[in-house]
């Protein structure tokens, strides 16, 4: 906890100086949701959303941070988003905290080759 406090008072630091940098935005709003403080986080998160909705980095903080909040349709609709914009699985299978949004029936798997 102490470690996402601090990460949020440099991320606000940040954002002062950039108030529209979507990753910023993304990554604060996700922050907040690691210390389940929804009523920051979700503002953030609309926010970072509406600046950057083809960019796939800040798609995906946008997803982890629906999925730290239990929201997970909303969560299940940004990854794919994400997704689709070009996010790695890769990277994605690596996130522990979304294990359970992986795991998830409706999860976007990979398209094969037809």
């Amino acid at each position: 906890r102490a470690t996402y406090l601090k990460a949020i008072e440099l991320a606000e630091q940040a954002r002062t100086n950039a108030p529209d940098d979507s990753l910023v935005v993304s990554n604060l709003g996700s922050f907040y949701a690691s210390v389940e403080m929804r009523e920051k986080s979700l503002p953030l998160l609309r926010q970072a959303a509406e600046l950057a909705p083809e960019n796939s980095r800040v798609l995906y903080r946008v997803a982890e941070g629906y999925e730290l909040l239990h929201m997970r349709a909303d969560a299940l609709k940004w990854i794919a988003r994400a997704l689709e914009a070009g996010f790695s699985r890769r990277t994605l299978e690596r996130n522990p905290e979304l294990a359970g949004l992986r795991s998830d029936p409706r999860f976007p798997r990979k398209q094969e080759n037809k």
